[in-house]
């Protein structure tokens, strides 16, 4: 446990007991008696006070360091505080862990640790008790080559059971999926943790397919084959003309023209509610330029918007 401590101490970061305590699954008055023993044995170990501080090893490079470009620092620094504020990441704990390992041989003499601010969006209706029990049984499954059965919300909002092949778990929209061989279809699908009602990890193995490739089915743009894209161009005013320039709302966008009054875009974008949707959040400063189904359609929409209204 010593050595341990001393390997997470070594990366220069500041560890408060309860952290330490935390990382070598001990209680905190072991972490002030580990201290006791490095000391003895020549490794002098700082308390630093305030809010930012605790315990740091005096003597840097004690154990080989990983020499890094401080550009590769920065990003390994910035990475770690992202992921670390992520309450939705399910393996944050063996992640800490992990990196506290890494952190003890990369020389991070006067790297700064920034605390990072996370501010929330929209939560998840599941828990996130639950997103993590599904996550850490489809991981199994995954390991183990097991089949799942899972009582799944349809998209005609029945719930349907069903047995898949599990291949890989992905954060898209900061939800989370699983992308599958489904044996009701007989094909591969996507499914989302949330509409999971019920999930058993089956007591049979199946036969990983040796052709399968994730890139065939998912992209820097989320789910591939799971949609239609369609081709948009559309004006924005007003504040939204500055957004517009910064943003980028779909596959393959570019800026058409850029004014003081407005900003023109084209880009493909998929699923057609979502794209009606998109457009009335913007209260009239995003106008459908092309093509002419969804001017209609958003017409259409905002008329039953106002017929509700006056219900």
């Amino acid at each position: 446990m010593c050595i341990q401590m001393l390997q997470i101490l070594n990366s220069g970061k500041p560890y408060k007991i309860s952290e330490l305590a935390a990382l070598l699954d001990t209680n905190e008055r072991n972490i002030i008696e580990y201290r006791k023993e490095l000391e003895e044995a020549g490794f002098y170990i700082n308390s630093v006070p305030g809010r930012y501080g605790g315990y740091t090893l005096d003597s840097k490079n004690i154990l080989p360091s990983i020499q890094l470009l401080p550009e590769e620092k920065d990003s390994i620094l910035g990475a770690y505080s992202y992921i670390v504020n992520r309450t939705t990441f399910p393996k944050r704990k063996e992640f800490i862990q992990g990196m506290a390992k890494i952190f003890s041989r990369i020389d991070l003499t006067n790297q700064q640790y920034n605390e990072v601010t996370q501010l929330d969006g929209f939560s998840m209706f599941m828990s996130l008790e639950q997103i993590n029990k599904i996550y850490v049984e489809f991981e199994k499954a995954i390991k183990e080559q097991k089949i799942v059965y899972i009582d799944y919300i349809s998209s005609d909002n029945e719930v349907r059971g069903r047995n898949i092949l599990p291949y890989k778990i992905f954060m898209y929209n900061h939800r989370w999926f699983v992308h599958g061989f489904c044996e009701r279809v007989h094909d591969y699908r996507f499914f989302d943790f949330c509409r999971i009602v019920k999930m058993t990890v089956l007591d049979k193995k199946f036969v990983k397919d040796l052709y399968y490739n994730e890139h065939d089915y998912l992209d820097q743009f989320g789910m591939l084959g799971n949609t239609q894209y369609y081709h948009v161009k559309l004006k924005f005013y007003g504040l939204d003309a500055i957004y517009a320039k910064l943003q980028a709302y779909g596959k393959n966008q570019k800026i058409v023209e850029a004014v003081k009054e407005y900003t023109i875009i084209e880009l493909d974008m998929s699923y057609k509610p979502r794209m009606i949707g998109f457009v009335l959040y913007y209260k009239g400063n995003c106008e459908v330029l092309e093509p002419e189904w969804l001017k209609e359609e958003v017409k259409e929409a905002a008329l039953k918007i106002i017929a509700n209204s006056n219900k």
